[in-house]
Formats: C-alpha cells, sequence, structure tokens
C-alpha cells in the first residue's frame, strides 16, 4: 500500500512533529515520539506552498473528504455554534525529506534512535518514520448566525472582500468592526470573517519501519544496505544468552497499519486530477 498521507482528527501545532523523527502512533504523532537528536539530512526537505488551498477544497468533487477536513480545520476556532463556519481560504504547506531512506540510515547509527526502536519491539509498538507532514496557517472563515456569535481570534474583513479582491458584494462594509477581540460576540444574521492563527500540522505522511532479528553473525557485509546492529540486552538473563541482531527497513503502511486506526482512504479531487488520503472514521 502506497504511503498516502493520512489526515489526522486534531490540529497539532507545527513544532510538536519533525520531520526524519520517529513516532509510534499514526494519529497521535506528538506522544511518545523520538525527536531529540535528528541527522543533519532531515534539514534537507522539499517545501511547496498552495496559498489559496480553501478554493481548491470547495471546488473537490470528493465531499466527504471536504466536509471531514473543514470539519478538522473548524477546531483553529472557538464558535459557539460551530454549524455555522465555513472555511473561505487557507495557506497550505507541503513540507516533505528528500532523503527519508538516507535520514533513516544515518537516525540508525545513534544509539537513542536504537533504543527506542528497540524498545519498541520488545514491546510490540510499531514504529514510523515521519517523511512529510501538511500544515494549514492564516486559516480564514466565515461565520454566520441567527443567534449570537462568540469568536476566537481577531474579526478581519468580509469574505466577500477577501474573495473579490477589495469588492464588498455583500454590502456587509462597516457592518463589521476591524480589530474586535476574542470575546466579543455579535448577534441575528451578521456575517464575519476572521483568521485563525498559528500553523497547524493536519495531514502526515508516514513510512513503517519493519524489523527482522538474527542470531549474530561474524560478518555483516551481506547486509551493509540496511542498518543492523546487535540489540541491547533487555535484563541480565538475556545478556548471558546468544546475542541477536536486528535489522530495520522502511516499508509503505500495510493493510493492519490502516486497520488497527480505522483509516479509509478518501480523494480531493480537482479538475481531472485527484490524491488520495488516509483519513480516520470520525474526524
Amino acid at each position: 500500500m502506497k504511503s498516502n498521507f493520512v489526515l489526522l482528527n486534531t490540529l497539532i501545532p507545527v513544532e510538536e512533529v519533525r520531520l526524519g523523527g520517529l513516532v509510534c502512533d499514526l494519529l497521535s504523532p506528538q506522544t511518545n515520539a523520538f525527536t531529540d537528536q535528528l541527522p543533519a539530512e532531515s534539514s534537507n526537505v522539499y517545501v511547496d506552498e498552495n496559498k489559496d488551498f480553501g478554493t481548491r477544497l470547495a471546488q473537490s468533487s470528493d465531499d466527504g473528504f471536504s466536509s471531514n477536513l473543514t470539519k478538522l480545520f473548524k477546531t483553529m476556532t472557538k464558535v459557539e455554534n460551530e454549524e455555522s463556519i465555513q472555511l473561505s481560504s487557507a495557506s497550505v504547506k507541503n513540507s516533505e525529506l528528500r532523503q527519508p531512506r538516507k535520514v533513516f540510515t544515518e537516525l540508525c547509527t545513534f544509539p537513542a534512535a536504537r533504543e527506542y526502536l528497540e524498545t519498541g519491539v520488545r514491546e510490540g509498538e510499531k514504529s514510523y518514520l515521519v517523511i512529510g507532514f501538511r500544515t494549514v496557517s492564516d486559516a480564514t472563515f466565515a461565520a454566520k448566525s441567527s443567534s449570537t456569535l462568540k469568536l476566537s481570534g481577531k474579526v478581519t474583513v468580509p469574505v466577500s472582500t477577501i474573495a473579490t479582491g477589495g469588492a464588498d458584494v455583500l454590502g456587509l462594509g462597516a457592518a463589521l468592526d476591524v480589530g474586535v477581540g476574542a470575546d466579543r460576540g455579535r448577534s441575528n444574521s451578521d456575517t464575519v470573517a476572521f483568521k485563525a492563527p498559528g500553523e497547524k500540522i493536519w495531514a502526515i505522511r508516514y513510512q513503517k519501519v519493519s524489523f527482522k532479528l538474527f542470531k549474530k553473525r561474524s560478518t555483516e557485509t551481506a547486509y551493509l544496505d540496511k542498518p543492523r546492529w546487535v540489540m541491547l540486552p533487555a535484563n541480565r538473563a538475556a545478556a548471558m544468552g546468544e546475542e541477536e541482531e536486528v535489522e530495520a527497513d522502511l516499508d509503505d503502511l500495510e493493510d493492519d497499519d490502516v486497520e488497527e486506526n480505522n483509516l479509509t482512504e478518501s480523494k480531493l479531487e480537482q479538475d481531472g486530477s485527484s490524491e488520495a488520503y488516509l483519513v480516520p472514521g470520525e474526524v
């Protein structure tokens, strides 16, 4: 199975996840992750930015994916009647390692990373390498309500003004108080637009770390293409026995990874092109 981006079920601050880091949970990559010591190669990153992702999302022919992602983005806001919010625009950044296998090979030379991986092997936990993620920033939302609407973040300008390059086609203009603070509310059927602060990760691309265990051999010349090392003994009794070697490699996500996390494939489709994502059952 191709390692598609996994849509998270919550937004994560960008500083919580590192490209080239190791995680044990696809949907909660900030928990029990290894980010302490990363190779220099992990800074060799390809970055692409789409400043009009909101329009692409609105035009997607896959209503299920658009609905899930819009719902996720809405968690950037604190609006009492959340169903009234619609994503107007967003800047999405795609960041991916250029050489994930090189990063992983170097990572496996670090004793702390080896220990992290070995602990996962002993405890039956899976490990994944973060090879890419997508973030959202400058997300602009339109909010309309027939009852009191409380916003977090600052009201900026009408969505109609943003979309038309300055023309207030909804006639809201002066109805908005630019710079209204987080606790200010509006009533009746006002329409306002506001930006959610911060850069948040909403999707991550992983490769799964696979392992093979061997009894220690006198030569390793046949295995130089993959990281391989002697496992540290878990206890003194194990230290008295025959040593084991572990060989680590990178693979795409497999069916069991998808099933255990209740993921299904969904596509972002627009203008004849499509991109598949793995989406959790409840976003």
